[in-house]
């Protein structure tokens, strides 16, 4: 019988072949409305979902085989989706730089002055002495960094943050510093349309925090004595929802174990599947103001209280680190597809070849 054939490896994806050189980085590559979208522009975000791409596939554990395979989607190439990404998301910052200036929202000159301070920042940790001070020399150095390590100008370097400002400002005046201008209503919907629930709870460990081992059978039989009490004690006011939740609370700040409470000091809002399965059903099983039976998961045991869903909720936190609220949250989704919208809205074109480049000939 024939021998099978071993399957060709995979070939992977380079970053080879004429690169940013493939133009003048102010060719006119397309437009959008009465903007030029420049080389400079459409290779910058070309090679950053190359990149992005790249990292989905080393996050699951295989290479890229080449830009014709079909790794990531059934219906769309590498390349595909490489192209359809970044040109989504050029259209969509130019379509969004015009809907805001129609807003009234063009950047002031302290905006402008910072998005200079920005570059200088840089300048100084990234090609200077990190000294607090840019000087003529860093700036030089930086923009021979940008034009060597990422392929830009330090104006485009430029022009990028300053998407970021227009972006954040178009927000601001749609939906109002962290979403302040988001209704009490529109944030519940959007609290009901993502499954979303709310609930305190008591969390007493049964494990070691740090290493998941179980504690001894006397710690776990003292744990599950101190439940027992701490439930009874709230079983007697049961039937009075205000009496309840304060003793809950009272009770929850002097014997809680969970880690997360003092970054949700008022509990969890979180949609199926965020949370433990055992912590998550009770909360399901119960009505606004119910209180469950002792539960018990793989942390140890619970005593759970589901409350209404409060629309400035801490649910996480910003790209910054700072808390995010379930009313933010609402914004920030009504402005990403508030932007999807301007987008498809937007009269666009690309000039003849740069609609479907050849990606493996322009990164091999």
């Amino acid at each position: 019988p024939a021998a099978e054939e071993t399957p060709a490896a995979p070939t992977g994806i380079a970053l080879g072949g004429t690169g940013y050189e493939s133009y003048p980085a102010d060719t006119v590559v397309g437009r959008v409305g009465d903007d030029e979208i420049t080389w400079e522009e459409y290779y910058y975000w070309l090679r950053e979902y190359t990149d992005y791409i790249q990292q989905v596939a080393a996050q699951y554990g295989f290479v890229l085989d080449g830009w014709y395979a079909n790794d990531l989607a059934p219906d769309m190439t590498n390349e595909s989706i490489v192209i359809s990404h970044a040109q989504s998301t050029i259209i969509q910052n130019h379509a969004a730089a015009a809907k805001v200036a129609e807003l009234g929202g063009a950047l002031t000159e302290d905006e402008e002055a910072e998005i200079e301070d920005i570059f200088d920042r840089n300048a100084d940790t990234v090609t200077g002495n990190s000294d607090g001070e840019t000087t003529d020399e860093e700036r030089g150095l930086f923009e021979d960094y940008l034009a060597h390590e990422m392929q830009v100008s330090g104006a485009f370097f430029n022009s990028l943050n300053r998407d970021m400002y227009i972006s954040q400002k178009g927000f601001e005046l749609l939906y109002g510093a962290d979403g302040a201008g988001m209704s009490d209503e529109e944030v519940l919907s959007y609290a009901e349309e993502n499954g979303m629930m709310s609930a305190k709870h008591i969390l007493l460990l049964t494990v070691d925090i740090d290493t998941r081992e179980p504690l001894t059978d006397e710690e776990i039989a003292e744990k599950r004595a101190l439940a027992e009490d701490l439930y009874a004690q709230l079983a007697e006011v049961k039937d009075d929802p205000e009496a309840l939740e304060a003793l809950f609370d009272e009770l929850t700040a002097a014997y809680t174990e969970d880690t997360g409470y003092a970054t949700y000091p008022d509990g969890y809002v979180f949609s199926e599947g965020e949370m433990v399965s055992a912590f998550e059903n009770a909360v399901k099983a119960l009505e606004i103001g119910g209180l469950s039976d002792i539960v018990e998961s793989e942390y140890g045991y619970h005593i759970v209280l589901r409350t209404a869903i409060d629309p400035d909720a801490v649910i996480g936190t910003d790209a910054n680190g700072n808390p995010a609220t379930l009313r933010y949250a609402a914004a920030a989704q009504a402005y990403s597809e508030q932007l999807l919208a301007w987008a498809d809205e937007a009269d666009y074109e690309w000039e003849f070849g740069f609609e479907d480049p050849d990606l493996a000939v322009i990164f091999g």
